[in-house]
């Protein structure tokens, strides 16, 4: 390397010898469509035992061969799990088992998760490790850790991918067996993708059920006693768009088959898009009645970005679910929405508001209707 001032050339540097390395191919199924699952209900699909460990994971349905360890079914009902088999007859004490996932190729998603469910039920539990490679499997960094008893329940985890993305990785999932038998860990329902959210429902529509839901140009009307299953509507094929800081109204109209009782309404939206409702996300909270409709007003945070994400709806008899709650009576219906960092315009009206020569630069949509931009206060680009 030399400079070139022109007139004036400086002699050039001592070199510097250097070498380029190949991109290392990833080794197994390659999965590129998404979003993709894996529940083992037909076996290890594409997934590996590895050789190197102390054994292998176990296939199994309802519960395991110890009693007071392990899941007593799979995450869904009737299905398949894999599972540490900590007794004498299996693995044993703490040993060590691997299973290895497909080779995913990250390349075509805008939001990624790896999603699972995980059992760790028992008075030896061991430790539940989850790690990631982008190199074939020659580094791994973890990404998910678990130990001791965790209670006999399947517990749901989203890990955020993103900064994988364009890439191709691999996954495996590390069990560890603790000093005793009652020592059995699961996991169940893989997926890769956008997160995966938990399961929430009421046991009976008998006394009641959403009949309608209103938001923005959402308008949901009679929309049943749960039409993807008992008290649970998954709605998430009718969406609506929310801009950043902009106020909307959510309105729930409850139905009584017969005599009327007192429900009590929640509403969620994951403005952060992660899996996960939290309090902070909570958009309807109000108490048990017998109201002919119940309203709540929000504002749409300025910290959202641009993309899908879920809203989910609940109306239980004499109390307000928790956001993962199953309860006696009452319905659950989840929806998609579609939130926008910018402005919006959609029937012949902006939101937040309209565009001119004060505003900063800004994203915008425009869902329905024509603008005419005003080339003296606005530029497009």
């Amino acid at each position: 390397i030399r400079s070139n001032c022109g007139s004036f050339n400086s002699a050039y540097s001592s070199s510097v010898l250097f070498t380029t390395t190949d991109v290392v191919a990833c080794t197994g199924t390659l999965i590129s469509s998404f979003p993709y699952l894996e529940t083992f209900d037909s076996g290890l699909g594409d997934w590996s035992q590895d050789s190197g460990d102390d054994g292998n994971w176990s296939l199994d349905a309802n519960g395991t061969t110890s009693t007071g360890t392990g899941p007593s079914d799979d995450i869904t009902g009737g299905g398949n799990y894999f599972y540490t088999e900590a007794s004498t007859s299996g693995l044993g004490f703490n040993s060590t088992v691997i299973l290895t996932s497909p080779c995913y190729n990250l390349t075509s998603l805008t939001n990624g998760y790896f999603s699972f469910y995980y059992h760790m039920y028992g008075t030896n539990v061991g430790t539940l490790n989850l790690e990631i490679s982008s190199d074939n499997g020659d580094n791994w960094i973890n990404i998910f850790s678990a130990s001791g008893n965790l209670g006999d329940v399947w517990n749901l985890q989203n890990i955020d991918i993103n900064s994988y993305l364009g890439q191709t990785v691999k996954f495996r999932f590390t069990g560890t067996t603790g000093n005793g038998w009652s020592s059995d860990i699961a996991i169940d329902h893989i997926g890769v993708g956008n997160p995966t959210y938990c399961a929430s429902n009421g046991n009976s529509t008998a006394r009641s059920f959403i009949d309608r839901v209103q938001l923005n140009t959402l308008d949901n009307n009679n929309s049943g006693v749960g039409t993807t299953g008992t008290g649970y509507s998954d709605f998430t094929g009718i969406s609506t768009t929310l801009s950043k800081n902009t106020s909307y109204t959510l309105t729930v109209t409850p139905e009584y088959p017969g005599a009327g009782y007192n429900v009590g309404y929640r509403a969620w939206i994951d403005y952060n898009k992660d899996g996960i409702f939290t309090n902070a996300e909570r958009i309807l909270n109000i108490a048990p009645s017998q109201n002919a409709s119940v309203s709540a007003s929000f504002t749409v945070p300025s910290t959202i970005t641009t993309g899908n994400t879920r809203m989910r709806v609940s109306m239980k008899n004499n109390g307000r679910a928790t956001e993962c709650e199953t309860f006696a009576y009452g319905e659950v219906e989840d929806y998609n929405i579609y939130l926008f960092n910018g402005l919006v315009y959609n029937a012949n009206t902006w939101t937040p508001s309209a565009p001119n020569s004060s505003t900063s630069s800004e994203d915008v949509l425009i869902e329905n209707g024509t603008y005419t931009i005003n080339s003296t206060d606005i530029a497009m680009n």
